[in-house]
């Protein structure tokens, strides 16, 4: 994940995306809470709370930046010269 965003991150600036700063906070967060919850699964165990943490941190991803704000940097890169 982390290695894809970098790449991702990388094309964006290449081609002097608008939203970069916007699209890499994102990531920024996404990865953020991913390692708060690693942390607490280490520390305290998997419990319901993590499993419920998990998929809903992965729900909001799949429906809110992947199928929006990928596809928005998808159609720039696109619509961007070679």
């Amino acid at each position: 994940m982390r290695i894809h965003f970098k790449q991702e991150e990388a094309l964006q600036l290449l081609h002097h995306y608008p939203a970069y700063e916007a699209h890499r906070s994102e990531h920024q967060y996404f990865i953020e809470q991913l390692d708060k919850l690693k942390s607490e699964t280490k520390t305290h165990g998997v419990s319901t709370h993590h499993v419920v943490e998990t998929n809903d941190l992965l729900l909001k991803w799949l429906l809110n930046h992947i199928s929006k704000v990928d596809i928005e940097l998808g159609k720039f890169l696109k619509a961007a010269p070679p």
